[in-house]
């Protein structure tokens, strides 16, 4: 038996030596569905991997490193998310285009962190009426052309 974060496998052979392994849970790619949507669970919810590991641990539940969790991050979420965005974002501009009354956008600008230390700033665009966000950058404060 072993562990891959929160997958059980187990290595069986029979006595004709045919081996076989079962895993808890099924994989895609090389990675177990359920770490993918536990990484997945832990991003969403705004939470630190590092609290959620306190608290698996709290339970003696066994969870992927932190390593693991920024790889999943970087291979399977963050493109998830990527896309499903460029998707909503392609189906409002496609909405608004097709609007005959006139469009009202609002802006917004954000910066990280109260005072002078931020780091990096978003400016969002909306459309009022719809409520839908248009577009939205994210800069790092510092660079040319960026200014507070």
């Amino acid at each position: 038996m072993e562990t891959q974060g929160s997958m059980l496998s187990v290595k069986m052979a029979c006595i004709e030596h045919h081996d076989t392994i079962w895993r808890s849970q099924p994989l895609v790619g090389r990675s177990s569905v359920g770490n993918l949507l536990l990484a997945g669970a832990i991003l969403v919810s705004g939470e630190s991997y590092m609290r959620v590991k306190s608290m698996f641990d709290a339970f003696g539940l066994v969870v992927f490193g932190q390593g693991t969790y920024y790889d999943l991050q970087k291979r399977w979420l963050f493109p998830a998310i990527h896309q499903h965005w460029e998707m909503e974002k392609e189906m409002v501009m496609r909405t608004l285009q097709t609007q005959t009354k006139s469009l009202t956008l609002l802006g917004n600008g954000q910066c990280d962190s109260p005072g002078f230390s931020a780091k990096y700033g978003t400016y969002t665009i909306a459309d009022e009426e719809s409520k839908k966000i248009v577009d939205f950058e994210l800069v790092q404060l510092g660079e040319p052309g960026v200014h507070t």
